[in-house]
């Protein structure tokens, strides 16, 4: 895959991002295919955001856009959002705003490296992992395959550049990669959560997100106020759009369901080990 980095930004530079792509391109290929077989090129250009703007003018598996204050008139998120979908439609597509990095008490870099490998392990934010409910082990959810979502705020050092730590196969009782259930082998049980991460699943009629012990209402906001920005937000209104889906599934199997408009991407078996029970209040039903 070449995932092309598009600098929306007015305060980086190209040699702010120069150690940071690099840093980041080290990462795929040294910590993050050998666990999940993925792996890209990564590019990066300039772009000026606005309703005449040209498309980049390359090949791309993917475009990630990172720019300063998620809100602003020309280069926030509605008009990236509207930019991307003039210019490049059917692309898989990120973004990374430095409010909202501030916000989180999160350096940039981790956060591009972030929206890096989830792109890579999901294009399209359609992959999920079936298992028991956190709340009710008892009955069987899905959920979202998103590889740094249970571990944000936890980040590693690449000549000298913050990264963001991922979660292994182990996570998902998947066999393969490395047996440990996050790159930095960090206490964290299948399916569960970090400090200052969380989890999306999802039961067949409703979304629900889990959070750390230590994510803030100011963090969660900051989230929200990226809107379809942000992968889980789209996985969810796809599933919202569309209550009849159906995830009755077999358990034990792998492969695709599609009922109505919306197709459930199932990544190998479900998890045979249940996750240990947390408390309601952190379980977030979203509307």
């Amino acid at each position: 895959m070449i995932l092309t980095i598009a600098n929306i930004s007015a305060k980086l530079t190209a040699q702010d991002f120069k150690p940071v792509v690099a840093a980041i391109s080290k990462q795929v290929s040294d910590h993050f295919q050998p666990e999940w077989g993925k792996s890209a090129q990564l590019k990066t250009t300039a772009l000026t955001i606005g309703p005449n703007a040209a498309p980049i003018d390359a090949a791309h598996g993917a475009i990630i856009y990172v720019g300063d204050d998620s809100q602003d008139p020309t280069t926030g998120v509605k008009n990236a959002l509207g930019y991307h979908g003039r210019n490049h439609a059917k692309i898989p597509y990120g973004f990374v705003y430095l409010d909202v990095c501030a916000k989180y008490g999160e350096q940039w870099s981790a956060t591009l490296s972030h929206e890096v490998l989830e792109l890579l392990e999901d294009p399209t934010a359609v992959k999920v992992v079936s298992g028991p409910a956190p709340n009710n082990p008892d009955v069987f959810v899905y959920y979202d395959l998103e590889v740094c979502d249970p571990t944000q705020g936890d980040s590693y050092d690449i000549d000298g550049v913050p990264v963001s730590n991922f979660v292994g196969r182990a996570y998902c009782n998947q066999n393969g990669g490395s047996g440990r259930t996050n790159y930095l082998d960090l206490p964290l049980d299948p399916l569960g959560v970090r400090p200052k991460g969380y989890f999306q699943f999802e039961d067949g009629q409703n979304v629900y997100q889990v959070n750390g012990e230590k994510v803030t209402q100011s963090m969660l906001a900051a989230k929200r106020a990226m809107g379809k920005a942000r992968r889980n937000a789209r996985r969810a209104e796809r599933l919202l759009r569309d209550t009849s889906v159906s995830m009755s599934r077999t358990a034990g199997t792998s492969g695709s369901s599609v009922t109505g408009t919306v197709t459930i991407h199932f990544d190998r078996a479900p998890l045979a080990v249940a996750p240990a029970l947390l408390a309601a209040k952190r379980v977030e039903r979203l509307e």
